[in-house]
């Protein structure tokens, strides 16, 4: 599909249009990683603003990921957490913490966390951490903040300890500053990178501000990586690494000079930062390209973004109520930016896995080695988690004019294809697969083929089919029958379910469909 012409709408007026299971399954794909017709029919009876917020709701923090079955952790029994435990060399921490996130990801249900963290994750980067303890400490940073202060999640992650070693600010000392983090600070971070308005001045901060700052923010260490002798990671303010001089900032920042605060100064300098005027309108736009559109042409900035941004600053930077702004905005809605999302790898592998639903082993241990295998896939497909090519994030949400097609080459489609016939053939021996027959079952009316067919769709694709794809999808499952000859077939099934070739003769017919209509380019779509 060619979203490049279509116009994304430029108001942030709440929507007031109909509420049915089209608006309801847009929310969910857009916001969670799977839906199931049960959902749907859930969240339509809550509405659209009582939907918001129960995806917004405050939930628990999950418990931490365990040692399920490596008898070789000697810090870690099995069925305990390994993520208060010195350091081991071996890799089944990052295995457990991998199956760990696929299974939040898998129970999330209608709650927007998970993919937030996402969000977050592609935000705030920090990349290819050698102790899991380091990515554990890191994603929970991103998921405790996700619906908080923006003010504090940036203050958290400015002296997070996998922070301090993705951007070297452990290094960054009075005697030799490093400009790493205080580069990403500010130009990813919060203000975002403008237009170069003079040598140095890139509009929204210059090099002065990138200097000051990281002189503000030596003295930081992170505590606890890789180590034996301790199993808990931290990190501390060492005095005699900090810069105590006074910093001068540029007029971006109305010149102002911080001052010694010594341990606070990193929350001095945050606040400062959050003083500017592009930090709402950066954020806004970030989480309008992840949730809505990768259009923003100049109407959709100077009003939508515009108002997201003074909302977010008028809130204190509180996330919560920009984003159910958004969410129940009349944007989120409309016809122009429904569907227009090619779903990133993660969502697509997640979205098949949930929505259909896949049975993932059948034992405890299986389902774990199929969540590793998942985050494997995803990284195949290239989004690898917890490992960003760089810390700028994946290009599919910042590079123009490609954003969201960048997912789809001629590398990642067949393997997307690939995976799917897969998962609809299934391993018996692991008890991997679909089970069709039981999915239809959940329809409304699985008797009727046309039924059949266009209530499977309206959970595999975010628009209706056409006739001419009804007609072609019947065929693939009654090749040359009448319609009603499906009714026989499958009504014959259901009054003898154990008859082992009966639901053969079934399953065998909805492979085939299903293989049809994941081939589909509109599944790729959210």
């Amino acid at each position: 599909m060619d979203t490049s012409t279509m116009s994304p709408p430029t108001t942030i007026a709440k929507y007031t249009g109909p509420w049915t299971d089209v608006q309801a399954a847009h929310l969910l794909r857009r916001t969670t990683f799977g839906l199931s017709q049960e959902r749907i029919d859930e969240i339509v009876g809550m509405g659209m603003e009582g939907a918001v917020d129960y995806l917004l709701r405050d939930i628990p923090m999950p418990n931490p990921p365990i040692n399920r079955y490596d008898n070789t952790d000697q810090f870690t029994p099995i069925g305990q957490t390994w993520t208060d435990k010195p350091f081991t060399s071996n890799n089944q921490r990052n295995r457990s913490f991998a199956s760990w996130a696929v299974d939040l990801m898998m129970s999330e249900g209608s709650h927007i966390r998970e993919k937030l963290t996402i969000f977050w994750h592609n935000h705030f980067v920090v990349s290819a951490q050698q102790d899991a303890s380091f990515t554990y400490d890191y994603s929970n940073t991103l998921r405790r903040n996700a619906l908080g202060n923006f003010r504090t999640f940036v203050e958290e992650m400015t002296i997070n300890p996998g922070m301090l070693r993705y951007l070297n600010g452990r290094q960054n000392t009075r005697f030799a500053p490093n400009e790493n983090y205080g580069r990403e600070l500010l130009e990813l971070f919060t203000v975002g990178k403008g237009d170069l308005a003079g040598p140095g001045d890139y509009t929204t901060f210059t090099e002065e501000d990138v200097r000051a700052i990281s002189r503000s923010l030596t003295g930081w260490r992170d505590g606890g990586h890789r180590r034996q002798d301790v199993g808990q990671i931290f990190s501390y303010y060492t005095q005699n690494r900090h810069d105590r001089d006074p910093k001068q900032l540029s007029h971006r920042f109305d010149n102002i000079v911080i001052g010694n605060d010594g341990e606070e100064e990193y929350k001095t300098v945050v606040d400062i930062v959050l003083t500017s005027p592009y930090v709402g309108r950066h954020i806004a736009t970030k989480l309008y390209r992840y949730f809505v559109h990768y259009e923003i042409d100049e109407a959709t900035e100077a009003a939508l973004i515009e108002a997201l941004g003074e909302l977010f600053r008028d809130g204190d930077y509180e996330i919560r109520p920009m984003l159910r702004a958004l969410l129940t905005s009349d944007a989120f809605y409309q016809d122009c930016v429904v569907g227009t999302m090619i779903r990133n790898p993660l969502d697509y592998i997640m979205h098949t896995v949930i929505t259909m639903p896949m049975r993932l082993g059948s034992t405890r241990q299986r389902v774990y080695e199929s969540q590793i295998d998942i985050v494997e896939l995803v990284a195949v497909m290239q989004m690898e988690l917890y490992n960003h090519p760089d810390v700028a994030g994946w290009k599919a949400y910042y590079q123009a004019p490609s954003y969201y097609r960048i997912w789809i080459t001629s590398v990642t489609l067949p393997l997307r294809n690939a995976l799917t016939d897969a998962l609809l053939t299934g391993d018996q021996a692991r008890g991997v697969g679909i089970d069709l027959v039981n999915f239809i079952r959940t329809l409304p009316d699985p008797f009727d083929v046309n039924h059949l067919i266009t209530d499977i769709a309206t959970l595999l694709f975010v628009k209706p089919i056409s006739e001419d794809q009804l007609t072609a999808l019947k065929e693939v499952l009654i090749p040359g029958l009448p319609d009603f000859e499906w009714t026989v077939e499958y009504t014959e099934y259901r009054n003898d379910e154990e008859n082992f070739n009966l639901r053969q003769v079934i399953e065998n017919k909805l492979r085939q469909l299903f293989t049809a209509m994941l081939r589909y380019p509109e599944y790729h779509l959210s």
